[in-house]
């Protein structure tokens, strides 16, 4: 089946579950609030059917003219995602509690559930703007002495471009300098795919201060732009793109490969890294941006420690119980396979709904033993 048709069906079933999940909403407040005026009632449907396609829309909008109005509206349609998902869980609570306690008012047990929704939407809205530390200690055997004690910070999946820009990064920017790297490997979905105005904002990272330099994969994310505007992008910062090789810094060996476009389909990691063939005596660290063929990876023998990020850890509870099961328990924080580490952050930034619930955005600081 051609891509365009299989994206055409993806997207059909998608909407189809949005208007299902939309009809569930109005049905609740119909019900739990005692709706009876027909103009309420007819008011309420349509306001819900607009909400239903808002995102889509916006989306679209957005990509075809990049203003601040569209940006708004796509902010905006991306908050509504992110409360619907929490009025679904809030009614279906709702409606558990009025099967069990018939006596319990209706009205009460909806307001609770309204309420709920904006408190747990609120807090989501703010950790996606507050970026927490998050500081491990890594043993790597054969570490150089001069590596000991060092600290690597990695940011991922930052987003930039209609939601996250310039002032955002720049805060991040900051709280890195505070953490003194002695290198910054950046795992992919720096950029988010849409924005204009890109250049500008990735001009804060020109002032991360680290000696031993930045480093950059892409991601998915990057995939959604012209390999030719990443590129006109970065050469803005002093980063240094790993197009699918290795830097050798002072003894330590940093692989970069690169997320895999549409045109050129999976990718086999395990024969990428024989393809670059670090030395095996040297400690190697594997930046990957997602999760996967961990096990593989592992069996190569070379790689003792692999960056990652993509997953978001689901972004917002309870979506990090499906990406558990997607990336089999590696989803997030640092795991040991056989002789090697992972690491796989939240992420710094975010994608769609601009809530992280349970899935705090991070900054992460390795200490390396």
């Amino acid at each position: 089946m051609p891509t365009y048709l299989i994206f055409a069906v993806f997207l059909a079933i998608a909407q189809a579950l949005m208007l299902a999940v939309h009809y569930f909403i109005y049905g609740s407040i119909i019900s739990l609030f005692g709706i009876t005026v027909v103009s309420h009632k007819i008011a309420l449907g349509i306001g819900l059917a607009v909400l239903a396609f808002s995102f889509l829309i916006s989306s679209l909008l957005v990509r075809w003219m990049d203003t601040t109005v569209t940006k708004i509206l796509y902010f905006l349609a991306g908050i509504w995602l992110g409360l619907l998902l929490y009025l679904v869980i809030g009614f279906l609570a709702a409606w558990l509690i009025a099967a069990t306690w018939a006596s319990f008012p209706r009205i009460i047990l909806g307001g609770l559930a309204v309420a709920i929704a904006l408190i747990v939407s609120s807090y989501g809205i703010w950790s996606s703007y507050h970026p927490k530390i998050k500081y491990l200690d890594v043993t790597l055997k054969n570490l150089p002495e001069n590596w000991k004690g060092k600290t690597i910070v990695q940011l991922s999946d930052v987003h930039l471009g209609n939601v996250f820009g310039s002032s955002f990064l720049s805060e991040v920017v900051k709280r890195t300098n505070d953490l003194n790297p002695e290198v910054v490997l950046i795992t992919g979905d720096l950029l988010d795919g849409m924005g204009d105005d890109l250049k500008h904002s990735v001009k804060p990272l020109s002032d991360i201060r680290t000696p031993q330099g930045m480093y950059f994969i892409t991601g998915n994310h990057e995939t959604f732009l012209p390999p030719e505007q990443v590129s006109e992008v970065l050469s803005q910062v002093p980063v240094k793109p790993l197009k699918n090789e290795l830097v050798d810094l002072d003894g330590l060996q940093i692989i970069g490969i690169n997320y895999p476009t549409s045109l050129t389909g999976g990718i086999d990691l395990s024969q990428e890294i024989k393809k670059i063939n670090p030395d095996q005596n040297k400690p190697t660290i594997l930046m990957y941006h997602s999760p996967v063929q961990v096990e593989a990876v592992s069996r190569t023998g070379v790689v003792d420690l692999m960056l990652s990020g993509h997953t978001h850890r689901g972004q917002m509870w309870p979506i990090n119980l499906i990406t558990y099961l997607i990336y089999h328990g590696y989803d997030y924080g640092l795991h040991q396979v056989g002789p090697m580490q992972i690491y796989t952050t939240t992420g710094t930034g975010g994608w769609g709904p601009t809530m992280r619930v349970f899935a705090r955005p991070e900054i992460v600081a390795i200490r390396l033993r």
